[in-house]
């Protein structure tokens, strides 16, 4: 059942068009609480599945540990990075921080955006006026091919 959720999820992505995304390039920090560049997301050459989440978006935990928990059957099929960015403001960080800990997604990226300085760009006007929210994922170009 999960795969089929998953695999359903992709397919919804790739037909509304947000394959196309780009990522903006800002800085966050990761797990380490260091601050990176988003820039950097771009140079590993792999497509990259970005996934928005905070800790009060029920749904969001769910999908991250579904993704979680079928990661290494995707990965024998497709090379592919997962990137979850936690959109909690500083406030809620310690609280994301210690939920991606716990539910061990320490084999994807996570970042924590504080000032939704990536989820500002990506979920841009037309899609709130469409209904979306969060979780919501985008396919961002890794290069000038498309995915």
């Amino acid at each position: 059942m999960k795969r089929v959720l998953l695999f359903s999820a992709l397919a919804v992505v790739v037909c509304i068009g947000a394959a196309q995304a780009q990522i903006p390039d800002v800085r966050v920090e990761n797990t380490k609480g260091e601050t990176v560049s988003t820039a950097t997301l771009a140079e590993r050459g792999v497509p990259l599945i970005v996934t928005f989440w905070s800790t009060t978006c029920k749904p969001c935990i769910q999908e991250l540990n579904a993704i979680n928990d079928v990661l290494d059957e995707w990965r024998e099929e497709a090379e592919f990075e997962v990137v979850a960015v936690s959109i909690d403001d500083a406030r809620s960080a310690s609280k994301a921080r210690a939920l991606a800990g716990g539910n061990g997604w320490d084999r994807f990226t996570v970042l924590y955006d504080k000032k939704t300085s990536i989820w500002r760009p990506t979920y841009s006007y037309s899609t709130a006026r469409a209904g979306w929210s969060i979780p919501t994922w985008a396919i961002p170009r890794v290069s000038r091919r498309s995915i």
